[in-house]
């Protein structure tokens, strides 16, 4: 006999019992636990109060010199936690890089809350020099 029935996860997780029994034999029951996996996607992301979507193929523009950036990264899961250059940040907070001329992109990994799931985002930097205000 086959059985066919929807599990809900709504709830984020199920316990399956199936039982397999040969006709005039002793049953054998198995279960398994399922669980959605936890969210890695970006909801948003900032760079000095500028929106900044890291899935696009634009680089933001920073010119050739040092500079100092703020970024605020919002994954889609507010207990995901967020890690750059080594360092675990929770999200929405400011997140404080100094970037010396050389430095075109930085990437940064978002990881769910249940540590199933992982995503690593990259940004872009445009290190033309900025056109002169005074020209």
């Amino acid at each position: 006999q086959i059985a066919d029935k929807q599990i809900d996860l709504t709830a984020g997780s199920a316990e399956i019992s199936v039982v397999v029994q040969e006709l005039g034999k002793r049953s054998v029951t198995y279960s398994v636990a399922i669980r959605v996996a936890g969210s890695a996607s970006l909801e948003s992301m900032t760079i000095n109060d500028e929106v900044y979507d890291p899935a696009s193929s634009a680089s933001f523009g920073l010119g050739a010199d040092p500079v100092q950036v703020i970024l605020a990264i919002t994954p889609e899961d507010p207990a995901a936690t967020i890690r750059i250059d080594g360092a675990t940040v929770a999200a929405g907070d400011p997140i404080t890089l100094n970037l010396d001329s050389t430095i075109t992109e930085k990437s940064f990994v978002i990881e769910s809350a249940d540590g199933l799931a992982t995503r690593t985002y990259t940004i872009r930097f445009d290190r033309t020099p900025l056109p002169d205000g005074d020209s």
